[in-house]
């Protein structure tokens, strides 16, 4: 586990989590570190929307995440496009969040670039650093480095939560292939 909690690294939830709607079975990517707190998206609870559900003047069918419970209404992006896309903010390892969202658009209406080098998200969440530091203490979070870089958005979402359970080991070994909710076991 990391000691220092910081963009780019992932929050893992515990079974401690399980039957929390936002955040069971959850990974987080870390994309905003500030004296305000922590923003975090979780990458692999996808919607069953697309995005042009959401954005009516585009039609492309890429999947829309619910990255989180806050400002479920506003639409947020990751991606490993870099200098591509204008005013993004880097996270780490190749890895960007924001920017100009009608570059992106036009880079996917032009070919220019693959379904795996974006991700779009409803809502985010946050948390003062107080607050995550004592829900990882709680161990509700396992804190890790995010070893996959920036191919972490060519990992299958559904598979991310129990590679991560797996690669923690321990006693988190046998979560790994837990149902969303064990009680219906």
């Amino acid at each position: 586990m990391s000691e220092n909690i910081g963009k780019g690294q992932l929050l893992v939830s515990t079974p401690l989590v399980f039957g929390d709607g936002s955040f069971s079975q959850s990974v987080i990517i870390l994309v905003e570190s500030s004296g305000n707190g922590l923003v975090g998206l979780v990458l692999n609870h996808k919607l069953n929307k697309t995005l042009d559900d959401f954005a009516d003047k585009y039609s492309f069918k890429q999947d829309l995440y619910r990255g989180g419970p806050v400002e479920m209404e506003n639409l947020y992006f990751i991606h490993r496009l870099g200098g591509m896309v204008p005013n993004s903010i880097h996270i780490s390892n190749g890895l960007y969040w924001s920017g100009d969202f009608k570059i992106v658009m036009e880079l996917i209406e032009n070919k220019r670039i693959q379904s795996n080098d974006v991700r779009f998200f409803l809502g985010y969440a946050g948390w003062s650093f107080h607050q995550l530091k004592q829900e990882i203490h709680h161990e509700s979070w396992e804190l890790v480095t995010n070893s996959y870089g920036r191919d972490l958005l060519s990992v299958p979402p559904q598979t991310l939560w129990k590679n991560e359970m797996s690669k923690l080991g321990g006693r988190y070994a046998l979560w790994a292939n837990a149902p969303i909710d064990p009680q219906l076991n």
